[in-house]
């Protein structure tokens, strides 16, 4: 396996045992897991016209999107699981990988009586590397953006990584009912956004527009409205 080799500062690594290079599913930089779904798509609506009098465009053609899918790193499932489930996924059965334990059962009273759902079970994905980061630096692990999985939902969590020297676990909802099949490795499980807590964003206010303020919305707009690609030729920032 070739391994991932380590970043430049800020630096994050993931560290696991030397047995398990070789055979488990490593985590990657999240812009190797985009989403089949939007890879599949054209840029533009072939039957469909803007207002500007081109074919309008898909989703394809969002950035931003791009940019939230694109940005981190995704932990994947690291090796093959078999789930089945009744018709409401009220119950469950899982088959463990026969190489490691990768799954675990929640119990629903650890999310107590108000948990929107009452009968699903939840899961904890198990996951063998630990991740360490530059001192001062922490992780968000949220479920991979714009992968519409409608078979799980992880929950987020923020977790100083700076710190803690042992793997993060996954706790998921299990969502899927008649389910009988595979969870395959390389499934993304969860993104990890690495941030620097010094710089986190506590004070704010809500106030309206001051006169420059406005002025610069609306300039925005009329070059917008002017030019097709107006935000992405000068105002994104490559990531």
């Amino acid at each position: 396996m070739k391994l991932i080799p380590i970043f430049k500062s800020p630096i994050i690594e993931f560290l696991t045992e030397e047995r398990h290079l070789d055979v488990l599913m490593p985590p990657a930089p999240a812009k190797k897991f985009i989403p089949e779904w939007y890879k599949s798509l054209d840029t533009h609506i072939k039957h469909s016209r803007d207002v500007k009098g081109g074919h309008s465009m898909t989703a394809k053609k969002c950035l931003p999107m791009m940019d939230a899918m694109t940005y981190g790193y995704i932990i994947p499932l690291a090796g093959d699981v078999h789930i089945r489930t009744n018709e409401d996924a009220s119950m469950i059965d899982i088959v463990e990988n026969q190489y490691v334990k990768l799954t675990e059962e929640h119990h629903q009273d650890q999310v107590g009586p108000k948990f929107p759902y009452k009968k699903q079970h939840l899961i904890k994905f198990i996951n063998l590397f630990t991740i360490k980061t530059s001192p001062g630096y922490s992780c968000i692990f949220a479920p991979p953006m714009n992968h519409i999985e409608t078979r799980f939902i992880p929950l987020g969590g923020i977790v100083e990584t700076d710190k803690y020297s042992r793997p993060v676990n996954f706790p998921s909802l299990w969502l899927a009912g008649d389910y009988d099949d595979f969870l395959t490795a390389g499934t993304p499980i969860v993104q990890v956004i690495p941030f620097k807590r010094a710089t986190t964003i506590k004070k704010y206010c809500v106030r309206k527009f001051s006169r420059k303020e406005w002025h610069k919305h609306e300039v925005t707009r009329a070059k917008q409205d002017n030019q097709n690609h107006y935000y992405v030729n000068n105002l994104r920032v490559k990531k």
